[in-house]
């Protein structure tokens, strides 16, 4: 089936060439072979435009020779045609048009430091040439030269002020250098001279995404979705953004919607209908969609989406084998990807291993003293990740008096006051004056992400905060803690199951006994700060929560001195609600409670065996059985 997408660029181009503009017929080529590098009607046709009248110095190949590379290229022979272009440029140094195929051979084999100069060649002899800036600020931009793209770019519009391309390209390199007003700036340039410019709509929206208004975001993909149907990037961000905005439905309907051939010549979309078929529990057609797809040949980004939902998958057709195989390719890619965090990862492990050993004996009585002099009481939810804070989290933001900070760094902001990785007796002197900025750095960056008026009770929401209770005590003696916990081993298999966002201490998750560690760490130095201090602390276990969330949230609410509510049981009703939740488990609290992931653990005892003996103190400790 042809492309529709191509169908209508081709039939754009050959309209503007039949109306005598040239420029705009040169774009939609260019958009042709950018999606499309073999289609020969638009290598022929740009080759044909590209012969304006030149100077001696600046002149065109003869038409036999850059036929010969045209007709290579077209032909997917690469090497050959970069060998013509190669000869044809020591033949006629001072054709530019020779400087610019071979740029292009180099470009298709993916040399683009060696295509930069060829490019920067042609622009040198030809420098009326816009199409030769363009095509350097390209592979400058690949090769992450963005003050030399952007440069190549605006020399490029100085004598094209409509080269759309280069106006969206320019958007880009603004957005990735910092400036995303100026990219918004370009972008609707473009859109003011093409409306249905899918590249630029597309930029946009991912902006907005980045940005989290994933509304506009999604307003965005939409519009370059009707103006190109078939558009790869446009359909699978868009599927993205439906995913993580809770819109199910919109998603389910898009994917049902797709030509059966594009899905299965675009990875991005065969992996969502995979999720699709998982949503829909059909778990054996999810598999076979996603033995279809060649992950290996994808990025890396791609092949840790792929691993997850295929572990997932064959966990619940009780291939418990192929499963964790799965989830060690997933943590093996996270890991490959993300090698500059292991440094950063081992210290986190260090000075929390640190941090506990500590003698917390004079720290809590001078905490117990400090709660005089302040009289505020914020509200910490931790627990280790994977443990169920994002379900209570998401239960008790469903009280009106009541606003959840979720995953906000006002911790880490707060802790900016202070030197770095100050000791339990370097806290003991710390002044009343610097007490009180951690007190205001603290509130600021809660309140900059306030989103209603009126709520009596805020909680600070960011499960690792347990590792930083010395620094929330030495600002807040006062502070009150709900502690999620759920079986040790289980939530240390969930951490090692999950595609996380990637940060110091997730990096650690990347390996079962480095996240065994942790855990142990990370318990350690909760229990004895709340020990010493005598912090106020309610522990609410997972598993608990899910056979009797009533009784699980009347214990939070009294915690909270807050009466009870109804709505607090309407979890599904509030998640929806929510928009995109910043956590991996925004999937997961949009439906019914389940128990199917409770004790899950015991199918995996052999995986698990180099941890157990790590984690067994806490597993008893917390009232669980090995």
């Amino acid at each position: 089936m042809t492309n529709v997408s191509l169908q209508s660029l081709l039939k754009k181009a050959e309209a503007a060439l039949k109306s005598g503009d040239a420029r705009t017929a040169t774009m939609h080529y260019q958009e042709i072979l950018r999606q499309y590098p073999s289609n020969q009607r638009a290598q022929t046709a740009l080759l044909k435009l590209s012969k304006q009248p030149q100077t001696k110095a600046q002149g065109s190949l003869p038409d036999p020779i850059a036929k010969r590379i045209m007709q290579a290229l077209s032909s997917g022979l690469i090497a050959e045609a970069a060998d013509l272009a190669t000869k044809a440029t020591f033949a006629h140094p001072q054709a530019f048009q020779g400087w610019l195929l071979r740029g292009v051979t180099l470009q298709v084999a993916g040399d683009f430091a060696r295509a930069e100069r060829a490019f920067d060649k042609a622009a040198r002899l030809n420098p009326r040439s816009a199409i030769s800036y363009y095509n350097r600020g390209l592979m400058q931009q690949h090769l992450r030269k963005l003050g030399e793209a952007q440069t190549s770019y605006e020399l490029c519009l100085r004598l094209d002020p409509k080269m759309l391309d280069a106006l969206n390209n320019l958007g880009v390199i603004l957005r990735d250098r910092g400036q995303p007003m100026q990219a918004r700036v370009r972008w609707q340039q473009v859109l003011d001279i093409d409306p249905d410019h899918a590249d630029a709509l597309i930029n946009w929206g991912n902006t907005c995404v980045d940005e989290r208004d994933m509304e506009t975001g999604i307003d965005y993909y939409r519009r370059a979705v009707a103006a190109q149907p078939a558009h790869k990037l446009a359909l699978a961000n868009l599927c993205e953004a439906y995913e993580k905005s809770n819109l199910l439905e919109e998603l389910d309907t898009l994917l049902l919607s797709l030509d059966a051939e594009l899905v299965a010549q675009t990875p991005a979309l065969g992996l969502q209908l995979a999720s699709l078929y998982f949503r829909q529990k059909d778990y054996a057609a999810c598999c076979k969609q996603l033995e279809g797809i060649d992950a290996e040949r994808e990025s890396l980004e791609f092949g840790s989406k792929y691993y997850e939902l295929m572990g997932k998958a064959r966990e619940k057709l009780n291939d418990f084998g192929s499963a964790f195989e799965a989830y060690r390719k997933l943590n093996l890619v996270v890991a490959s990807n993300h090698k500059s965090y292991l440094e950063g990862a081992s210290s986190y492990l260090r000075r929390t291993q640190q941090r506990a050993n500590e003698d917390w004996t004079e720290f809590g009585d001078w905490v117990k003293a400090e709660v005089e002099n302040c009289e505020e009481a914020p509200v910490f939810l931790v627990g280790f990740p994977r443990s169920g804070t994002t379900l209570l989290d998401t239960f008790l933001r469903g009280h009106p008096e009541v606003q959840v900070f979720e995953e906000v760094d006002a911790v880490a902001q707060m802790m900016g006051v202070l030197p770095d990785h100050r000791t339990l007796g370097e806290l003991l002197s710390t002044e009343e004056s610097t007490k009180q900025a951690m007190r205001s750095a603290y509130q600021r960056a809660l309140a900059q992400h306030s989103t209603v008026e009126g709520r009596r009770v805020w909680i600070d929401k960011l499960p690792l905060n347990m590792v930083n209770v010395a620094e929330i005590q030495t600002a807040f003696p006062r502070a009150k803690y709900i502690l999620a916990l759920r079986h040790p081993l289980d939530c240390i298999l969930s951490c090692y199951k999950q595609n996380f966002v990637i940060n110091t201490a997730m990096y650690i998750m990347t390996d079962l006994v480095m996240a065994a560690e942790l855990y142990s760490n990370s318990f350690d130095v909760f229990t004895k700060a709340i020990e010493a201090s005598g912090a106020s602390c309610l522990n609410i276990r997972y598993e608990d929560l899910l056979v009797n969330p009533q009784s699980s949230l009347q214990d939070a609410l009294t915690f909270l001195d807050l009466p009870w509510d109804e709505r607090v049981l309407e979890h599904e009703k509030t998640a929806k609600g929510r928009g995109k939740i910043n956590t991996p488990s925004y999937s997961q609290v949009t439906q019914p409670l389940y128990t199917e992931s409770v004790y899950l653990w015991r199918n995996y005892e052999t995986e698990l065996a180099d941890v157990k003996s790590l984690i067994e103190p806490w597993v008893k400790r917390f009232g669980y059985t090995l």
